[in-house]
């Protein structure tokens, strides 16, 4: 659980604001986010909910709360109760919730940090898409990744056709490597992109968040139909809602990934460019107006900075 979680939770932020303007959002357990005693607030906080308008703030004053059980270990898409565990209380295989759909939840940047996007965009090639080989490092296997050798022929088979940046290592050869020691620095320069390519995770929710096109490649692990989105890509080869398992051997995860195809995922990746030619056409080159009015002008939430 991770990053993308929290990128999800925010649709209830926006959710409860809709409901009623005067309400702040926290996350947490309802029961114990407060403490009467001391009348103080205890609360999940993530840096993908920084200067969202719906969310309160760390040093915010606010007199209307409503507590959201979104936080690690309380997360709306799990079935806890039919999820197994050891001896220890670890989860060895989450269940997923049949039915539950992926909200898309809202990334807020700040006028610097779309300024900065900005600025790096412009230093790189025009258009460039994100991709992402790599999957989070977990307590427990991670079973979302594509063979990287894969990946590498995509990068191959692209080749003087588009440029691809890259934020995470190890590296594929042929990519731009750009740092970005922040997940919300990544979701600026994923704001200027042309597009995403990767795995179920963090950049793929907050892709959807910030209206940037997506090739998402999942295995039998977890499945687009429960937290994916329908304006991406999604490329699959197993069915059902997704086993879950995250210690032991689960043979099918690794037989749908590698049914996955190099050319398939390419014919995916130029699709995606001719379906949402205005998020790949963000400017011509040495046009610096246009991408920088991009994003320091309307968010994908509308709002004004």
């Amino acid at each position: 659980m991770g990053i993308g979680d929290d990128i999800m939770a925010t649709a209830y932020a926006r959710a409860a604001h809709e409901m009623d303007s005067s309400l702040k959002c926290v996350y947490g357990h309802p029961d114990h986010f407060h403490d009467p005693k001391t009348n103080k607030i205890s609360m999940y906080w993530s840096e993908v909910f920084e200067n969202n308008p719906f969310i309160k703030q760390i040093d915010e004053k606010a007199n209307q709360l409503v507590c959201v059980p979104e936080m690690p270990g309380l997360r709306q898409y799990i079935d806890y109760e039919n999820s197994e565990v050891d001896n220890d209380g670890n989860i060895t295989r989450f269940c997923w919730k049949e039915g539950f759909k992926a909200p898309k939840g809202e990334i807020y940047l700040s006028l610097q940090e779309k300024a900065e996007a900005a600025a790096i965009a412009l230093r790189l090639p025009t258009n460039f898409i994100v991709v992402e080989p790599n999957v989070a490092q977990k307590p427990y296997q991670n079973r979302k990744s594509w063979p990287f050798d894969r990946w590498q022929s995509v990068i191959e088979s692209l080749s003087g056709e588009f440029h691809f940046v890259q934020f995470s290592q190890p590296l594929l050869e042929g990519v731009i490597h750009l740092e970005t020691p922040t997940f919300r620095q990544a979701a600026a320069m994923l704001s200027v992109s042309g597009g995403l390519v990767g795995t179920d995770g963090g950049l793929h929710h907050a892709s959807a968040a910030l209206n940037i096109p997506a090739v998402v490649l999942w295995g039998h692990y977890s499945s687009p139909t429960v937290l994916g989105y329908d304006d991406h890509i999604n490329l699959r080869k197993a069915s059902g809602v997704g086993c879950g398992y995250t210690y032991g051997d689960c043979p099918e995860c690794d037989g749908s990934l590698d049914a996955i195809e190099i050319d398939e995922v390419v014919a995916a990746i130029r699709r995606m460019v001719n379906e949402r030619p205005e998020s790949y056409s963000t400017r011509e080159s040495g046009d610096e107006g246009a991408i920088f009015s991009r994003v320091v002008g309307s968010t994908a939430q509308g709002s004004q900075e």
